[in-house]
């Protein structure tokens, strides 16, 4: 798990906790972000980032990093990799789209 100050992300996401769901079950090969609260709603919302749904092999996200930067580094037990997160969208601060 990291907490999240960069500001590589939309605004919603900044001082929110991100983990990392290790493991081959439903649940697992993820990356959600339990969101601050504040203005933007409940205190420990969770919003799914990414899902291993996307690619195969399916991988198993197991660590997680920040750099000085603001970007975020998973490596992967199950491939072998270590990947940066990127966000791709319209700014708008909502996590949800």
């Amino acid at each position: 798990m990291l907490f999240y100050t960069g500001t590589q992300f939309p605004a919603a996401i900044r001082n929110s906790l991100l983990l990392t769901y290790h493991g081959y079950r439903k649940h697992g090969h993820r990356i959600v972000a339990l969101l601050d609260g504040g203005k933007d709603g409940p205190l420990g919302r969770s919003v799914t980032l990414v899902t291993g749904e996307r690619g195969r092999p399916m991988g198993a996200p197991v660590g997680i990093a920040l750099d000085a930067a603001g970007h975020v580094y998973i490596s992967d037990d199950h491939n072998g990799t270590v990947a940066r997160l990127h966000y791709e969208g319209t700014g708008s601060g909502n996590p949800d789209r």
